[in-house]
């Protein structure tokens, strides 16, 4: 009996630790699209939702997992059934590329961009994610000391690919 009411105990301070975790894990982390925490379930289901839509992990009852969401879509699972939780993070500093009106032009060192009815802020990656140039769209940007290769360029309104030969 004394070992049963131990492992119980256990048990509890197993899911606190866990909620503590997650709970952590999605503070810390910032609301980018890219950014998801799955549920894997032992039957093969898996629940994910982006970080951003997710308010906090909660373990009702002991032997429950609850996620409560911002829009009120919750989700109850028994801990039992939970395989695993995966948090993915976007960390490549670029958010997915889509399709956009942007017109570009590079003349010696310098890109220019079409196609935006209002200034904006305008920042280069690398494709490995790392801020490489930025500038304002309205003016010329400086690519002299970028080496060769393809680069993705991002507005406040939209993004696209260019080739820097």
């Amino acid at each position: 009996m004394c070992i049963l009411k131990y492992t119980s105990i256990i048990y509890k301070l197993m899911n606190k630790l866990i909620l503590f975790l997650a709970t952590m894990a999605v503070s810390a982390i910032d609301a980018s699209p890219g950014n998801l925490v799955s549920i894997s379930c032992k039957n093969g289901d898996v629940k994910t939702w982006q970080i951003s839509e997710v308010k906090s992990f909660t373990f009702p009852e002991g032997s429950w997992l609850r996620v409560n969401t911002f829009s009120g879509t919750d989700a109850t699972l028994s801990v039992s059934d939970v395989r695993k939780i995966t948090f993915t993070i976007d960390d490549s500093g670029v958010e997915a590329v889509i399709p956009t009106t942007l017109r570009l032009s590079v003349v010696g060192d310098f890109l220019s961009i079409k196609g935006i009815e209002e200034v904006s802020q305008v920042n280069i990656y690398s494709l490995d994610g790392s801020l490489v140039a930025q500038g304002i769209s309205s003016e010329p940007i400086n690519i002299g000391a970028l080496s060769s290769g393809v680069y993705v360029i991002k507005t406040d309104c939209a993004t696209a690919k260019f080739l820097k030969r």
